[in-house]
């Protein structure tokens, strides 16, 4: 189940389109007002302009995203029980597994990568004051995927 660079795009695509202020470090300029008092709101839009172009740069982050995003199910509501943020790093896991088994496949990749991914595949999320949205994944196949990433010794 890979995920080719055109359709990580076509995600991407969808996910900014859903959430304009994607950036960096997830949803929105963690620190908009002191880049909006400090420099203006020119500065603000050239920030954003910057860090969308750093996720055009990133496809193919968002396609291991995607990778691993496809196994999960959805749920008719939001589960609040993890982040973007934390589960970025199940997707890292589950990578270096797939490394260790001799795959060349990256070991890092950004919250923005994961949010862009989700979104992009059509899943439903919750701004939390935070750059690390919530989204309907059901828990039950979030710990089934965790147990794709662990490691498995013969």
């Amino acid at each position: 189940m890979l995920t080719s660079q055109d359709e990580a795009a076509k995600l991407l695509a969808t996910a900014l389109q859903a959430i304009p202020t994607l950036t960096d470090h997830g949803i929105g300029i963690y620190d908009r007002a002191t880049i909006r008092r400090e420099q203006g709101r020119a500065a603000v839009e050239e920030k954003l302009a910057e860090w969308r172009e750093k996720l055009r740069r990133g496809l193919n982050q968002i396609a291991v995203c995607a990778d691993w995003i496809k196994h999960l199910t959805p749920t008719k509501t939001i589960n609040p029980r993890h982040s973007s943020y934390g589960l970025k790093h199940c997707v890292e896991v589950w990578c270096r597994t797939r490394a260790d088994q001799g795959e060349d496949v990256l070991t890092y990749v950004t919250n923005r990568a994961f949010i862009a991914a989700a979104v992009g595949l059509g899943f439903r999320f919750k701004y939390r004051e935070t750059p690390n949205p919530a989204f309907n994944f059901s828990e039950k196949s979030l710990k089934a995927t965790a147990q794709l990433a662990a490691p498995t010794f013969a």
